[in-house]
């Protein structure tokens, strides 16, 4: 894929790009293309309503999942220009993001009436500062050590806190032919489904996983919702989901 190979966990259904692990890539340009400029600076560079990113397919299943209560802090890894961040705000969340790109900082500052730093895990661990919910929005997919990287989020959590994660889902057709340089190593280097998140999310060390789907076709309940999920599924008319979230506890 993208020129390198890939290979199978089959414990756990991982596929990763092992030869893209060490080649380095350039955020900063990554973050200046024009899906990106279309897809996330653009919805904050102009007026907007913080409320409506709630609803956003892949932001919607974590404000299900957790209620926000008075004084919750929440800390977004891999903020991008903010757009997550803004609809966590919206409903009371106390939040702050970082992003390892400071020109998805510096963008991101321009609206944000919240903290984005620019730095890694290891800074924020330095800081010895905690919270009650961790978030990372298509992040996993980007990084070579996923369960590395979510015991160092767990260092950042509460007791009970609360973790939630999406990613690309390799079931999808979508994500298994992309072509599109952000979707393949090296930017991606890792692929998963439902089974390798639960798995990753476990050997980390939370617990109550719970896992669920962005996007695909929501069945409407009732016998006519049952004989059209029946009828498009013989038609081929419904494809998998093209991505998977999970949430769980510290």
């Amino acid at each position: 894929m993208g020129g390198f190979e890939l290979f199978l966990c089959n414990a756990c259904n991982y596929r990763f790009a092992y030869d893209a692990f060490n080649v380095k890539v350039d955020y900063n340009q990554l973050y200046e293309s024009m899906d990106y400029l279309a897809e996330q600076v653009n919805p904050i560079e102009q007026d907007f309503e913080a409320e409506n990113f709630a609803l956003h397919p892949t932001y919607r299943p974590f404000f299900v999942q957790v209620a926000c209560w008075p004084g919750a802090t929440l800390l977004d890894f891999g903020c991008g220009v903010g757009r997550f961040c803004h609809a966590a705000a919206s409903v009371g969340w106390s939040v702050s993001g970082i992003d390892t790109s400071e020109q998805a900082i510096s963008v991101g500052r321009r609206k944000a009436a919240f903290p984005l730093r620019y730095g890694t895990l290891d800074d924020e661990l330095s800081r010895g500062v905690t919270y009650d919910a961790l978030t990372a929005f298509e992040v996993m997919e980007h990084v070579p050590d996923p369960v590395g990287t979510l015991k160092k989020m767990a260092r950042l959590l509460r007791p009970g806190g609360h973790i939630f994660v999406t990613v690309p889902n390799w079931d999808s057709p979508e994500i298994r032919n992309a072509v599109r340089p952000d979707l393949i190593p090296p930017v991606h280097v890792g692929f998963h489904q439902k089974r390798s998140v639960k798995v990753m999310l476990e050997a980390s060390g939370f617990r109550n996983v719970v896992l669920g789907e962005i996007g695909g076709f929501e069945r409407k309940p009732g016998f006519r919702g049952l004989l059209s999920f029946i009828v498009r599924k013989c038609r081929g008319k419904i494809l998998p989901p093209i991505g998977v979230w999970g949430h769980a506890r510290k």
